[in-house]
């Protein structure tokens, strides 16, 4: 939280999946800055409006109660891929989220 003191509204700030909630999304959001972080695949995104290039916006929520009452929520938008390593015994889908 220290670091968001240094975010200018220019700014593009990069976090790994571990680092992802609603409130870091909206200290980020408040303070102009644009944000683009992978989510935890369970985290669940509602598409509101899908786009050509096959990204979506959906809408990050504080807690499955605001979700379900649609409180509340943060549009952002999600950009699935596929990692395709030769270092890991799996292919696996995952999702950035861009806001």
């Amino acid at each position: 939280r220290y670091l968001l003191g240094f975010l200018l509204p220019s700014m593009l700030l990069l976090w790994d999946r571990n680092f992802l909630s609603y409130q870091l999304v909206s200290d980020v959001v408040q303070r102009g800055a644009q944000l683009l972080g992978r989510a935890k695949t369970g985290v669940i995104f509602q598409p509101i409006r899908h786009f050509k290039d096959g990204s979506y916006l959906a809408k990050i929520y504080p807690s499955p109660r605001h979700r379900e009452k649609d409180r509340d929520g943060l549009l952002v938008r999600i950009i699935e891929y596929v990692l395709d390593d030769p270092g890991r015994s799996a292919r696996r889908a995952r999702r950035s989220r861009a806001g």
